[in-house]
């Protein structure tokens, strides 16, 4: 039997006990969707009681993000109210029709432009970085919708990133992983290419916007992705040719 639906206190009280052992540093909190009221709240209201119940045993928030379906300005502003500092709203993929393929509840529900839209908005209420949305990397390379060539693929992604950058948001990724079992289990795994111009091209974009990492994210923590390596590379070259510079 599987409990769906924790006591909020309960929840709070378990976050504060884990957080007093050493070596936390982030806090992620993981919401499933609500389509409808329950007990009489709105899944924005429903949500908002377990949040200002861990700020209570908290005191302070560690640097966190929640993730939850993307909601309309008014809601995230509650969301906002309660302190948690960054808010994840997982589009997947950038393409349309392959989001409309690979994403159909969130296309029934709310609407690729609106899924934009709301995140764009959501990012004036809670500031630059702040509003994350996770994509697959690699799934738009899918048989047999996706794209069969890689510069197709990576250019159509790193054009959505361009875009939600500049509004404000910051597109993370999590490299596709082929499940046993799952419907796409028949798929190949996309092509090592790929991965590296996409990330290439991640950071460049990154660095044209002047895009942060939310508090949260850290190279230690995204072990299924490289959306930090290139920083990281970049960094220890620069050091290391300051070093040869002055001996």
């Amino acid at each position: 039997k599987v409990d769906v639906h924790k006591d909020p206190e309960l929840v709070a009280e378990v976050l504060a006990l884990a957080l007093q052992e050493p070596g936390y540093r982030h806090l992620a909190l993981s919401a499933g969707t609500i389509l409808s009221d329950y007990l009489g709240n709105s899944e924005v209201d429903h949500y908002v009681i377990y949040l200002e119940a861990i700020r209570k045993h908290l005191k302070v928030w560690f640097p966190s993000f929640f993730q939850i379906v993307a909601h309309c300005e008014d809601e995230a502003r509650k969301l906002f109210d309660t302190g948690v500092g960054t808010l994840q709203h997982n589009m997947e993929v950038w393409d349309k029709r392959l989001w409309d393929i690979l994403c159909p509840g969130k296309a029934r529900f709310i609407g690729y432009d609106e899924w934009i839209r709301r995140m764009v908005h959501s990012a004036k209420v809670f500031g630059e970085a702040r509003i994350v949305s996770n994509f697959v990397s690699g799934v738009e390379m899918l048989r047999p919708f996706g794209f069969t060539d890689v510069d197709d693929a990576v250019n159509s992604t790193l054009d959505g990133f361009d875009y939600l950058m500049g509004n404000g948001v910051l597109p993370r990724m999590d490299v596709w992983v082929v499940e046993a079992n799952s419907r796409l289990s028949d798929q190949q795994p996309t092509p090592f290419d790929y991965y590296l111009k996409m990330a290439r091209g991640y950071y460049e974009l990154r660095k044209k916007h002047g895009m942060p990492f939310p508090a949260g994210f850290c190279r230690g923590c995204n072990i299924n992705d490289v959306m930090c390596d290139w920083e990281y590379y970049d960094r220890l070259a620069s050091r290391q040719e300051h070093v040869a510079a002055i001996s």
